[in-house]
């Protein structure tokens, strides 16, 4: 639980206990105080009786105001449910599980450690000389012991306050656990007036259903009587219900049978159908394997052509050395004679 502490020169506060138990104390001040489940709420409980935002705190004029902000379980002020209610001095407020008490006092002081210089208690000034004897001065050991001794009440102070806060706290749960109860006793009061008229409502409804009954219990007899006609009926359509059941039983052993036949005929075949698919199989292999002796026919087909082709061109090629050769030898010969004629002719003139 978050708790928080704001203090004010009205002197109002609210003392608060969630279900666990833990207590807190924040003074109200002009800014207005939610209660509820949403973290920036000053009075915080992680319950979930608790709404989100559960209840307003408000101060208006001089007077503070507690609104239910459209809570699931309502804000009760003193045992009674409230939507808007002006806060008096230990008014009792129950939001869920959460329980507060509101207090005014005429000045609530802060904490000694919070307070500003001004506001630390003052000694009070020496008599006037005319008014008392002269005293001697102080010596510094004496001032330490009384500033010892204001520290010492001080303290002795802030321990009563503690101690009456936490009276307050216990009356405040004491209060708030008496309005439980006696919310609770009228809770039970109101389920025994309503079960008081239940009971009275219960007992003039028999009466008014003694007529009732009473044709009833002659519609009863009147039933008895066709039951038993019934019962003759139900054991006679029992017996035609066990033949049909014998011929049922005999039909069913010849489904059975049939069934069975069935079964074989499917096996047989479902057999046949795997033979068939196992022969389609070798089928299209040897389809397969045809496709490829075809394809590689083809294939020598082309290079036989292709090789006739070549030797078309060495043919042609050959007769062509051939034709050159014939053409060069008769070259050559011609040449051979113009020789011998021009070496006859040499020897004639040598």
């Amino acid at each position: 639980m978050t708790t928080g502490v704001r203090f004010g020169p009205m002197g109002s506060r609210i003392r608060f206990r969630d279900a666990q138990g833990r207590e807190g104390l924040i003074e109200l001040a002009n800014d207005p105080v939610y209660v509820g489940r949403a973290p920036d709420c000053a009075i915080r409980s992680d319950d979930a009786m608790v709404s989100r935002r559960h209840s307003r705190i408000k101060r208006e004029g001089s007077a503070f105001f507690i609104e239910d902000l459209d809570s699931s379980n309502g804000t009760m002020v003193n045992n009674s449910r409230v939507q808007k209610h002006q806060l008096r001095n230990d008014d009792a407020v129950i939001c869920g599980s959460l329980t507060l008490l509101y207090m005014e006092d005429a000045f609530q002081q802060p904490p000694p450690t919070m307070m500003a210089p001004a506001m630390r208690p003052q000694m009070p000034p020496p008599p006037a000389a005319a008014s008392i004897p002269a005293m001697p001065s102080m010596t510094d050991i004496e001032i330490q012991r009384l500033k010892d001794s204001i520290e010492s009440l001080r303290l002795e102070v802030d321990e009563a306050r503690a101690a009456k806060e936490k009276e307050v706290a216990e009356g405040m749960r004491l209060r708030a656990e008496h309005l439980r109860f006696h919310q609770r006793l009228e809770d039970q009061q109101q389920m025994i007036h309503d079960s008081t008229e239940a009971v009275e409502e219960h007992k003039r409804i028999i009466e008014d259903m003694k007529p009732e009954v009473e044709k009833a219990h002659a519609e009863r007899d009147k039933a008895a009587m066709e039951a038993a006609e019934a019962r003759e009926q139900v054991a006679s359509a029992n017996r035609q219900l066990q033949r049909v059941q014998e011929e049922a039983t005999k039909v069913k052993a010849d489904l059975e049978r049939h069934k069975k036949m069935i079964t074989e005929l499917t096996a047989a075949k479902e057999d046949g159908y795997k033979k068939l698919n196992e022969q389609l199989a070798e089928v299209d292999q040897v389809r397969q394997v045809v496709r490829e002796q075809e394809r590689m026919l083809e294939d020598r087909r082309v290079g036989l052509i292709n090789l006739e082709e070549s030797l078309k061109e060495l043919r042609a090629k050959s007769d062509q050395r051939t034709r050159e050769t014939a053409q060069a030898k008769a070259e050559r010969d011609e040449l051979a004679k113009e020789n011998q004629r021009l070496t006859r002719l040499l020897q004639d003139k040598g």
